[in-house]
């Protein structure tokens, strides 16, 4: 199994320079994380697809990367602003496919959630499969496959919704901490939803909170070795794709290549075999 880390994990505006330090480092792919600086470009399209051929010449890849958290919204309710804003999920669908991401994730809901606007929860649950549907649509044909990410409910709160989405196979990505604060081990959530698994973000917490540590950090209660038996069982070919931003919010450039040399000696003993770099 091959492993990443987002690639704006050295804070740098520009992917290129990012991605020259991967390979420097010995790093083969990111979770790609640089879209807002391809929506700068005059031709953003034509400029991921020029990325990727950069990344291409270095042996690098993006095998993942997430959907704007704040401003994605599959259930955006009918009436002003719905053309916009699926456009501009659209255009992000054609710069995934451009740079070659296999899983772009993202969540039933923005965060931070909007507040209510008047609609039933059943009224909003049907949009949210329609809008999975047409964002799916999106991307038929290409090599990127759109993922639903988990909340702490675990595949009650996914499977169903991906099960349901009409004319097209969703993925799901598990999010390790978000599962580690409800009650189902993510070694079940694996079992679980098999074939349909296409992603991770790795990172631990001690329930409490969403804390973003690395594995094993303060207090994490995650069930590591169990999760990765779980892995193997179901034949998982995704990467193993930290989110453990705690470790390097506000640390200098130094820091986070001790931290980025840390997360690959820790991935080699945790996966074992499993491991690719």
């Amino acid at each position: 199994m091959r492993v990443c880390v987002s690639t704006a994990w050295f804070g740098e505006a520009d992917p290129r320079k990012a991605i020259q330090t991967f390979v420097d480092e010995g790093w083969t792919c990111g979770d790609f994380s640089h879209v807002e600086w391809l929506l700068r470009q005059d031709k953003p399209v034509a400029a991921a697809g020029e990325l990727k051929k950069f990344a291409d010449d270095l042996g690098f890849d993006f095998p993942q990367a997430h959907f704007d958290l704040a401003n994605t919204d599959p259930g955006f309710p009918p009436g002003p602003g719905h053309a916009e804003h699926f456009d501009r999920i659209r255009l992000w669908c054609e710069l995934f496919m451009a740079l070659g991401v296999k899983a772009g994730i993202l969540h039933k809901r923005p965060w931070p959630t909007p507040p209510p606007d008047g609609r039933p929860s059943e009224e909003i649950h049907e949009a949210m499969l329609k809008g999975f549907e047409t964002i799916a649509g999106y991307v038929k044909g290409g090599p990127t496959v759109v993922c639903l990410e988990n909340g702490p409910s675990g595949t009650k709160g996914v499977l169903p919704v991906v099960e349901a989405v009409k004319g097209m196979d969703m993925g799901i990505c598990l999010d390790t901490g978000h599962q580690n604060r409800g009650e189902e081990k993510c070694a079940d959530f694996v079992r679980a939803v098999g074939s349909r698994l296409k992603a991770l973000h790795i990172h631990d917490n001690a329930k409490a909170y969403d804390d973003h540590f690395f594995p094993y950090g303060p207090g994490g209660t995650t069930d590591w070795s169990g999760f990765v038996d779980a892995l193997a069982e179901i034949g998982y070919d995704g990467v193993w794709a930290y989110e453990s931003f705690t470790e390097i919010t506000d640390k200098p450039y130094e820091i986070r290549l001790v931290k980025l040399r840390y997360a690959k000696e820790l991935a080699k003993v945790m996966l074992g075999d499993a491991f690719e770099g």
